[in-house]
């Protein structure tokens, strides 16, 4: 039996992006990985604006209007 690359346990495990790792990690990871996908930015232009000047750009979370 493999050891979990994260935790170094000898349980039960499963390959995940050619890692083995168990069942409690591969949640955990998951779990950051969603996170992490919902705190990606995305750049918009503040209104009103004079166009003869630089665009100022301001982030906000991804999915919010």
């Amino acid at each position: 039996m493999k050891a979990c690359s994260v935790c170094k346990k000898e349980s039960s495990t499963i390959l995940m992006n050619n890692r083995f790792v168990c069942f409690r990690c591969d949640e955990l990871l998951f779990d950051i990985e969603i996170e992490s996908d919902e705190a990606e930015v995305t750049p918009v232009r503040v209104p009103n604006q004079p166009r003869g000047k630089a665009e100022t750009l301001i982030t906000k979370p991804t999915g919010q209007k």
